[in-house]
């Protein structure tokens, strides 16, 4: 009768849902697109990121010790040789002084942003750990 066959097709379509969400929840909690291995790629993402910026900075902080030193002695040597010297050096040993000290400020920015970086580091590694 046809009310049999409409109760067949309904246990057989209801049959093939459960199927279906069965495989397609498994399928997801295999898939690489599920959010716990997703957050974890991007953590990972961030960390390489985050650790090549460091090298970088790090490398650039060795040069501008090296940078500030010189510039520091120069502009001591500029301000002493102002002072002995009979006639007046004009604005040099005001330049090399503001030189020296936007490379001290720019030094000391790079330094913040290294201690920025290893925080951010350190709360990636720990989100990382959760994952």
């Amino acid at each position: 009768t046809s009310w049999q066959a409409d109760d067949e097709a309904r246990r057989i379509a209801t049959s093939l849902d459960r199927w279906i969400a069965g495989s397609l929840d498994r399928w997801i909690a295999g898939s690489p697109y599920t959010s716990a291995v997703m957050g974890k790629r991007i953590i990972e993402r961030r960390l390489r990121k985050t650790a090549m910026r460091l090298r970088s900075l790090r490398s650039e902080l060795e040069v501008l010790d090296e940078q500030v030193l010189h510039l520091g002695d120069d502009a001591a040597d500029a301000e002493l040789r102002a002072l002995v010297s009979e006639t007046p050096l004009g604005s040099e040993p005001r330049e090399a002084r503001a030189h020296a000290d936007a490379l001290a400020k720019h030094r000391a920015h790079v330094v913040d942003e290294i201690h920025r970086l290893e925080q951010l580091q350190d709360a990636l590694l720990d989100q990382l750990n959760l994952a």
